[in-house]
C-alpha cells in the first residue's frame, strides 16, 4: 500500500497547488483507489484468460479480453527458487483489444536468469483524463495476477472471406515446421513439440469463449530433437461458428486426458475409420452376399487407427459393400466432399480402386485411383460414374499424378458441386499437408441425385481407411498456426468462489448446477448446448445481471422477466459433457465484471428473431423461419427446440385446428409437400398435425395432451421440441401439455427439416414476441438452481504488491531460463 499513499499524496498536493492558481481553470479531479478484495466494493478480474511467451529483448504477451484505457501490464521474473529477478512494465494509455500481442522488454541477463515456470503476469488498471471536461480519473487497481498453468496455448487463426456464417464446420488444421506459415524457417519451432508430442492424450481445442470443440487427429508424426523438423500432424476441428471475416480458436495442451474428444464421428456429417469389430456392426451391408469379397483387416492408416476396409476379392460388379448416410443429400443443395485413404496392396482381380456416394438406386459418382501392379506403368484417376451400380470411369481434364506405387497410402478426394462438375484429386502425405495434389482430373456430369449411401467397390487387394463426408464451398476457412505461449491461470481472476463468506455485499450470484447424464450410450459432450432454467427474480430490482462458468469466464446468455407470473427465465450457451460429471455456472447480480456483449440471444441460440411488433397470425396464415433445422442434426444433436413467447388464440370448433408448430419439409409423397408437427384444437386438446397441400396443417391421429385453458389469451413461454424419431413435445410455462408421435408415413427417416412453421388455421389472432431455435439432445442435463447468495469481498484472494512500487527496477538474477525456444 505504500505505493498507494506516495499517489494519494501527490493528489493532495496537486489540489492544493491548482487551489492556489487564481484565474486558472482547475480540474476536477476523481481518484478511486482500492485493492482486490478490499473496502465494500469487490473486484472481479475481467482479465480471464492470456499467455506469455519468451522472446529475444523480453516477454511477448496476449490477453483474452480488451485492457481499459490507461492500464498497465507488468512482468515479473523469478529464478528457479522463486527469488525476485527483474521487473517491467508496458502501459496502454488508448487501452488495448484482446488478443493483441505486446512486449514487456527485459535485458539479456535478466532472461537468461529467469525460470521460465515462475514467470508472473500482472495487470493494472491506471491512469484517464477526459480532456474535454477538465475531469481528471485516477484509477490505481489491481486486476489480475496471472502465473503459468503448466499448459500451452497454441492460437489458431482461422481466415473465412465469405458472407454468412458457418456453423459446426470441420477446419484442416497442419501442424508442422516446415509449412510456409512458420515464421521462423527451418531450424526453428514455433509449435512446442517437446510437450506436444509426449502429451498427445492433452491436446484439445477451445473456441473463444473457453467451450470444447470436438476434433479428429488424422495423422501425428513425432519428430526428433533438438528442432523437430521432421514432425508434422493433420487435425480437423469441428468450429462451432465462423463468421465472415473468421475467427480464433485455441489448441491447448500439456496436462490432462482430453481424448474423449478425439471423435471424428462428432467432427463430419459422415465419418467411418473402420475401428468397429465388423462391418456389419458398423451398418456397411454387402452388395452380393453371396460374394463375400470385403471384410476388415487390423491395417489401419492415421493416428490410432488399427483396421481398415479390406476390399480383397471379386470384381467392381460382383462385390463390394454398402453403407447408409446419416440422411439423404440432395445434390443441387450442397457441394459434397468425399475423402478417404486408399492403399493398393497388389493386384488379383481388378486393378480400379472406386469408392464413391449413390442413391438408393444405385446412381452416383464416385473416384477411381489405378496404381503401377506386376511391372506395368500405368497408373491414374478418374471419375466414376453409377447407375443401378454398373461403373464407367471417365478420364476428365486435368493433369496425372506421375507415379502411383503399390503399398502405399494416398488420400483421394472426390468433389461433387452444385454447377454440375465433378473433381477428384490425389495426395500423398507430404502434398496433404501442403494441400498440393498429385493429380487432378474434372469432369462434367449435371445429373440430379439424392445421395443416400457410401460405396466402396471396384478391384480387388486394397484397403479402405480415414472416410468421412463434409461440406465445402468456394469461400473455404483456412486455419494458420500462430507461435504457441504459455497458457496463464489469473488469479483472483474472473471466478466465484464455491462459498460464498458471511459478510455479504451489494453483489449476488445464484448458483446452477448442470447434472448431466449418465447413461453409457450418451455421448460425452454436448458443444454450444443451451441450457434453460427460471427463477422467480425481478431484474429491474438488479443491475449488471451476466453469467459465468466455475472458473469465471463470462457466458453467453439471455433472460427474460415474464411479468404475468414474476418469473424470470434464462438461456446460457454453454459446452455441456454428457457423462456423469457435474457443473456449475453463476448468475451475478450487481457484478462488477458485467460486459453488454455477452447479453445476446443470437450468440445463445443457434437462431433467434424478435420483432419490434408482434407477429400476428390469424386465421390461414402462417410464418416461415428462415433457418435450416438441419444444421443442428448435422452437428450432432437429436432434435430442435422452439422456444417462443406467444398470446394464443384459439379455433371455436371443437375438431379443427388452431395454433401449429410443424416441422416443414421439402419431401415428395406423390405431389404433395408435407408439414408434421403439434397443434392446437378446439377442443383443447393438442394433436398430431400436418399439412396436405404444403400450406396449413390440419389434424390427424389421436391427441397427445389436453392444453391448460389458463394459457389462451395470455402471454406465455412455450417449447416445442421435435426429435428425430418422430416424437413432438409441447411445454407451456414449463408444464409438459402434450407429448405426441409423427406417424412414420409422414416423415423422413431422420429429422432433416428444412424450416419451422408457426401457423393458425382457424381461430386468432395469436401473437409471438420473439422465436429462439435452440439443440436438442435425448440425453440433456438437468439443472438445479440455487439459492440467491451475497458475495464476500474477504473471499476474493489478494496478490501482496509490496514489489511492484512507481518506480520498477531491474533486480539481481542468477539461474538459467527453463525452456529455451531458440
Amino acid at each position: 500500500m505504500g505505493s498507494l499513499k506516495k499517489i494519494i499524496t501527490a493528489i493532495m498536493a496537486l489540489v492544493i497547488l491548482a487551489s492556489t492558481l487564481v484565474g486558472l481553470a482547475v480540474p476536477n479531479i476523481v481518484l478511486r483507489v482500492q485493492e482486490i478484495g478490499e473496502g465494500s466494493q469487490p473486484i472481479v478480474s475481467p482479465v480471464c484468460s492470456g499467455g506469455f511467451y519468451p522472446v529475444q529483448d523480453g516477454i511477448k504477451v496476449q490477453l483474452g479480453s480488451d485492457l481499459p484505457r490507461g492500464s498497465k501490464v507488468y512482468v515479473i521474473l523469478y529464478d528457479s527458487n522463486g527469488n525476485p529477478v527483474a521487473s517491467n512494465y508496458t502501459e496502454f494509455s488508448d487501452g488495448l483489444p484482446a488478443n493483441t500481442p505486446f512486449i514487456v522488454h527485459f535485458n539479456s541477463t535478466a532472461m537468461n536468469s529467469a525460470s521460465f515456470s515462475k514467470t508472473r503476469v500482472v495487470v493494472y488498471d491506471g491512469y484517464s483524463q477526459n480532456v474535454s471536461t477538465g475531469t481528471v480519473d485516477l484509477y490505481v487497481q489491481k486486476m489480475s495476477v496471472g502465473n503459468w498453468s503448466g499448459e500451452y496455448a497454441q492460437p489458431i487463426n482461422i481466415t473465412y472471406n465469405g458472407s454468412k456464417t458457418l456453423h459446426g464446420w470441420p477446419v484442416k488444421i497442419v501442424l508442422s515446421n516446415n509449412n510456409p506459415e512458420n515464421p521462423y524457417g527451418s531450424g526453428y519451432y514455433y509449435i512446442y513439440w517437446p510437450v506436444l508430442q509426449n502429451n498427445i492424450q492433452s491436446i484439445h481445442f477451445v473456441d473463444s469463449q473457453g467451450h470444447l470443440l470436438y476434433y479428429w487427429v488424422e495423422i501425428f508424426h513425432p519428430g526428433t530433437y533438438p528442432n523437430y523438423d521432421d514432425a508434422y500432424a493433420v487435425i480437423w476441428v469441428n468450429v462451432t461458428d465462423i463468421p465472415p471475416g473468421g475467427t480464433k480458436i485455441w489448441m491447448i495442451y500439456g496436462s490432462g486426458d482430453y481424448s474423449q474428444y478425439n471423435n471424428g464421428k462428432r467432427v463430419f456429417w459422415f465419418f467411418d475409420d473402420f475401428e468397429s469389430p465388423s462391418l456389419a456392426s458398423d451398418g456397411w451391408s454387402l452388395y452380393n452376399p453371396s460374394n463375400n469379397g470385403s471384410r476388415l483387416a487390423d491395417f489401419g492408416f492415421g493416428y490410432h487407427s488399427y483396421r481398415s476396409f479390406d476390399k480383397f476379392n471379386y470384381f467392381d460388379r460382383q462385390d463390394g459393400a454398402v453403407k447408409n448416410l446419416p440422411s439423404t443429400l440432395p445434390r443441387g443443395e450442397y457441394n459434397i466432399t468425399l475423402e478417404y485413404w486408399d492403399y493398393r496392396k497388389n493386384l488379383t482381380r481388378g486393378a480400379l480402386d472406386r469408392v464413391g456416394i449413390v442413391d438408393g438406386s444405385g446412381n452416383g459418382f464416385g473416384a477411381v485411383m489405378r496404381a503401377m501392379l506386376d511391372g506395368s506403368t500405368i497408373n491414374y484417376i478418374r471419375v466414376d460414374t453409377r447407375v443401378n451400380y454398373v461403373g464407367t470411369t471417365h478420364s476428365g481434364t486435368g493433369f496425372q499424378p506421375p507415379v502411383i506405387y503399390n503399398n502405399t497410402w494416398y488420400l483421394m478426394r472426390l468433389n461433387i458441386f452444385t454447377n454440375g462438375s465433378i473433381e477428384v484429386q490425389i495426395f500423398n502425405q507430404t502434398g496433404y499437408l501442403q494441400g498440393e495434389p498429385m493429380g487432378e482430373v474434372w469432369y462434367l456430369n449435371d445429373t440430379k441425385v439424392d445421395f443416400s449411401k457410401v460405396y466402396i467397390k471396384g478391384g480387388s487387394a486394397y484397403y479402405v481407411d480415414g472416410m468421412r463426408i463434409r461440406f465445402t464451398q468456394r469461400a473455404k476457412p483456412e486455419a494458420k498456426v500462430d507461435e504457441w505461449y504459455a497458457s496463464l491461470v489469473f488469479h483472483p481472476g474472473c471466478y466465484v468462489p464455491e462459498t460464498p463468506g458471511e459478510t455479504s455485499t451489494r453483489e449476488y450470484i445464484i448458483p446452477v448446477t448442470i447434472h448431466n447424464s449418465t447413461d453409457v450410450q450418451s455421448s460425452k459432450l454436448l458443444p454450444a448446448y443451451v441450457v434453460n432454467f427460471t427463477y422467480r427474480l425481478n431484474p429491474s430490482d438488479y443491475t449488471n445481471v451476466y453469467v459465468t462458468d466455475a472458473n469465471g469466464r463470462p457466458l453467453y446468455y439471455w433472460y427474460y422477466y415474464q411479468p404475468q407470473t414474476g418469473i424470470t427465465w434464462f438461456w446460457v450457451n454453454v459446452t455441456a459433457y454428457n457423462t456423469s460429471k457435474t457443473e456449475v455456472i453463476y448468475v451475478h447480480l450487481n457484478g462488477t465484471s458485467y460486459d453488454s456483449t455477452y447479453f445476446d440471444p443470437a450468440r445463445v441460440f443457434w437462431y433467434f428473431e424478435s420483432y419490434s411488433t408482434p407477429l400476428v397470425l390469424d386465421s390461414m396464415s402462417n410464418y416461415t423461419l428462415d433457418y435450416s433445422l438441419s444444421r443442428i442434426v448435422i452437428a450432432g444433436y437429436n432434435g430442435t427446440v422452439a422456444d417462443m413467447d406467444a398470446a394464443l388464440n384459439m379455433s371455436t370448433v371443437a375438431n379443427w385446428v388452431g395454433p401449429f408448430w410443424t416441422g416443414y419439409s421439402e419431401q415428395f409423397f406423390g405431389s404433395t409437400i408435407y408439414l408434421h408437427g403439434v397443434g392446437i384444437l378446439g377442443n383443447l386438446s393438442a394433436y398430431p398435425v400436418l399439412s396436405p397441400d404444403g400450406s396449413y396443417a390440419q389434424q390427424y391421429g389421436t391427441p397427445g395432451g389436453v392444453f391448460s385453458p389458463a394459457l389462451i389469451n395470455r402471454w406465455a413461454i412455450y417449447s416445442i421440441t421435435f426429435n428425430d424419431t418422430g416424437g413432438v413435445s409441447l411445454y407451456g410455462d414449463g408444464d409438459l401439455l402434450a407429448k405426441i408421435t409423427i406417424s412414420k408415413a409422414y416423415r423422413r427417416s431422420t429429422l432433416y427439416w428444412d424450416y419451422l412453421n408457426i401457423g393458425q388455421y382457424e381461430g386468432g389472432p395469436s401473437s409471438y414476441s420473439w422465436v429462439g431455435l435452440r439443440p436438442y439432445s435425448y440425453y440433456a442435463p438437468t439443472v438445479t438452481v440455487g439459492t440467491l447468495q451475497p458475495i464476500s469481498s474477504s473471499t476474493l484472494s489478494t496478490v501482496g504488491t509490496s514489489t511492484l512500487g512507481a518506480g520498477v527496477s531491474v533486480l539481481g538474477a542468477s539461474s538459467a531460463q527453463e525452456v529455451p525456444k531458440k
